[in-house]
């Protein structure tokens, strides 16, 4: 299969350029481990510039051991005697040869260009030019990364490239994925070429798009608990869908909504929209949304316009286009986003958002299991289309997730393609795509093939002409490896079956009809083949056994849900096969070392409620520090808790049958931040008082050099007063034969707030990196 994921509509205009090449000469990046080329960088470089060469350097370098240069372009580079350079951004080079001050390139758009042997990465903006540079390494070098931690990246030591030019627009301008994955670590989420409010990107990865206050800002901006005593009018009373007519308990923020037609409101709430502005640095969009609660307004003054526009959105259009209207000439390029949501989705007959709204689509009651194209969801889809045709700015909020039981297939996946070439036809401008309830939390990691999930919506956010089974062969194939056919059957066995289901798919599903014995009996065989597949290959071994749990859960949950048990719940066999089902799951999650199995058995419960993700999150935790639960004097951290500076790129989480748990924590050894970090939490009183020892396991990997030629910092840091409060620096002849050895930071005092950090000084050494297993932490006798 070819290394370069491409969409049909692409494949001519390839081929064609591929042919052409064929009478270009390849281009020799590395030959014989050597190589001729330099990354330039203009003089006058962004941050993301910069960073876009450092990645390019580290990869090339993983690749091949061969280090490329970085330099900065003179002012005149005419007049510079140049040997073959990679261009990175917005050079004078670049400029010269392309004509790019002439040129006027889409938001975020990739250029990969070739001339005289050079290479020219550069694209609208810094995102462009990092985007161009990700583009760069994974279709011409053949880097991926499947997920914030997951990668493959090639060992060649000839780097040969054909000098065809690649340039892509995406049609999105706004692409924002709430998942684990997606929004962890700011190199995946540019790897994604997402660029949302949820994505950690700062101005080194070219910054992101922001709505100021993101959705539902009603009680943020006018807050009941400030303002309903003294203005009970301006809220709406959920018991009479009516203005209250007194001030009793104050409503939380999503129990009330806003009196749109009230004149007072609206003024106060101007000004609070003014302070927002004010305080916010360089803001792009102002969310003004209706709170998350189904109540709209009934007074007579919003029935009256109810009645004429036909939908409660009229009141809020009109409403949101005078907060609009009061920016527009000191913010002209500010935007004021609002949501077509619920009771708000369809909407009016005549009033229009203005030209500085955006609506944002929101169709939470769809048919998730179909396409907006099927008619089972013709409801919402006329009224995306309709928002169009009065809309000169939208953006739309889908959903990839099941929030109720997260664990359960969601298959939602294989309309994707479908529902974003028609909102790109239809003009829309951004996409958001919901696949976790919350932001940053990482036990959602765990569910139904979350990580392709993830990368799929990625690439298709991007470019919505990519081919779907396509992208599904690639991750399949390279993610689990020879474990990808059997995991792919079943993938195709579940789709198949909401494919045929006739009832409605929501993102609170706890219908499990679809679950029938064909899926539960071929799928056990399928995980079977998967894992014996891969079993003598650790890291794809564990990667099926994540994928197991969501399986095993299916199993508990169909036995309990199952309509021909209700008269059985009490036998001895029903309990007997549930013990079973869950003594299964509970194994497959301690093969991963994931959770506490004892503590996670009573969250599963015959007659309560089923297991959710956010039951498991104190059991998360409860496992990495149940030392700490049972005894003060004495607690140990595990990497799951570290804080990883660029992970997949500088750090990583790797298995390792020498560690505690085959699990640890890595350093690659090319710089020397402060790579791992743990930083101390719910530390007591009493432990603050007594001095402790702080113990890690460490050990390296590669080439260990003579002694001092590189070090090993191991420190106690204090934020606060801002220095080291304890250091240890290892020499790294100590630790040349790559066991696990232990050193320790003695006599510290512990302070919520400090951080435990690792570095690696590798100086002139071949060393590749380090491991760390655990850190402990013991009170001194």
């Amino acid at each position: 299969m070819a290394n370069t994921i491409k969409s049909r509509s692409l494949i001519f205009v390839f081929f064609f350029f591929s042919f052409g090449a064929c009478q270009a000469q390849k281009i020799d990046l590395i030959k014989s481990g050597k190589t001729s080329y330099i990354i330039i960088l203009p003089q006058n470089s962004t941050k993301a510039e910069q960073n876009a060469a450092s990645l390019l350097q580290h990869f090339v370098s993983r690749i091949s051991k061969v280090d490329i240069g970085i330099t900065y372009e003179k002012n005149k580079p005419e007049s510079a005697n140049y040997r073959s350079f990679i261009s990175i951004g917005n050079t004078l080079k670049a400029k010269k040869t392309f004509s790019l001050n002439n040129v006027r390139l889409s938001e975020d758009a990739v250029n990969i260009k070739f001339d005289e042997g050079n290479i020219f990465l550069f694209g609208s903006g810094d995102r462009g030019t990092l985007y161009s540079t990700v583009e760069f390494l994974e279709q011409y070098l053949g880097c991926r990364w499947w997920s914030s931690v997951d990668n493959e990246i090639p060992e060649k030591t000839e780097v040969v490239i054909d000098p065809v030019d690649y340039t892509f627009s995406p049609p999105f301008s706004y692409r924002n994925h709430l998942s684990f994955h997606s929004t962890v670590d700011a190199f995946y989420s540019t790897v994604l070429r997402e660029n949302g409010d949820f994505q950690r990107l700062n101005e080194s990865w070219g910054a992101k798009h922001e709505i100021v206050g993101w959705a539902h800002t009603f009680s943020q901006i006018l807050p009941p608990d400030k303002y309903f005593k003294r203005h009970p009018e301006w809220f709406i009373d959920p018991a009479t869908s009516k203005p209250f007519k007194n001030s009793g308990k104050v409503p939380g923020v999503n129990e009330t909504q806003l009196c749109l037609s009230n004149q007072e409101m609206r003024k106060e709430f101007i000004n609070n929209v003014r302070l927002l502005i004010q305080k916010t640095k360089n803001p792009e969009i102002i969310s003004i949304s209706q709170n998350d609660v189904g109540i709209s307004c009934s007074s007579v003054e919003c029935a009256n316009l109810l009645k004429e526009e036909g939908s409660p959105s009229a009141l809020l259009i009109q409403f949101v286009n005078e907060v609009a209207s009061a920016f527009k000439d000191e913010y002209p390029s500010l935007k004021f986003e609002t949501l077509a949501y619920d009771y708000t989705e369809v909407p009016p007959k005549t009033i229009k958002p203005a030209e500085n709204v955006i609506v944002r689509v929101a169709p939470i009651l769809i048919n998730h299991a179909k396409s907006l194209l099927n008619p089972s969801n013709n409801f919402s889809r006329k009224n995306i289309e309709n928002w169009s045709k009065i809309s000169k700015h939208n953006f739309y909020w889908g959903y990839s997730a099941n929030f109720s039981y997260p664990l359960l297939p969601h298959p939602s996946l294989s309309n994707l393609r479908d529902d974003l070439r028609f909102l790109k036809n239809l003009g829309y401008e951004g996409v958001f795509i919901q696949s976790i309830a919350t932001p940053y939390y990482t036990s959602e990691e765990l569910g139904y093939f979350k990580e392709l999930h993830t990368w799929v919506i990625g690439k298709l956010l991007w470019n919505p002409d990519y081919e779907y089974n396509y992208l599904l062969d690639v991750f399949f194939n390279g993610y689990y490896g020879a474990a990808g056919k059997p995991l792919r059957k079943y993938f195709d066995l579940v789709t198949r079956s909401f494919d045929g289901y006739k009832g409605k798919l929501s993102v609170f599903n706890a219908n499990l009809d679809i679950i029938n014995s064909e899926i539960l009996n071929e799928g056990t065989k399928l995980f079977e083949q998967a894992i014996s597949a891969v079993s003598d290959n650790e890291i794809l071994l564990r990667r099926v056994k994540k994928e197991q749990i969501s399986f095993e859960f299916i199993k508990i949950f169909s036995h309990i849900k199952s309509p021909a048990l209700d008269n059985s719940r009490s036998s001895s066999d029903f309990h007997a096969r549930y013990n079973s089902l869950v003594d299964r799951f509970l194994a497959t999650l301690n093969d991963l070392n994931t959770m506490s199995s004892d503590r996670l058995k009573q969250k599963i419960d015959v007659n309560g409620p089923m297991i959710k993700l956010n039951d498991l999150k104190p059991s998360l935790k409860s496992i990495r520090t149940s030392d700490r639960e049972s005894n003060s004097d004495y607690f140990v951290v595990q990497q799951d808790l570290f804080t990883y500076y660029l992970p997949a790129v500088r750090t990583k989480k790797i298995i390792d049958g020498a560690a505690s748990d085959k699990l640890a924590g890595y350093i690659d050894a090319s710089k020397s931040d402060w790579a791992i970090q743990y930083k101390l939490e719910n530390i007591s009183d009493s432990q603050t008082n007594e001095k402790w020892e702080v113990s890690t396991s460490i050990k390296g990997h590669g080439n260990i050099p003579e002694p001092k030629e590189g070090r090993v910092t191991i420190g106690l840091y204090d934020p606060i007063l801002k220095r080291n409060i304890s250091i240890v620096e290892i020499d790294l002849s100590e630790l040349a034969n790559e066991k696990y050895q232990t050193y320790s930071l003695r006599n510290v005092t512990l302070k919520n707030g400090n951080i435990v950090f690792f570095s690696v000084h590798k100086d002139k050494s071949n060393i590749e990196g380090i491991s760390i297993d655990k850190i402990e932490f013991k009170k001194e006798k």
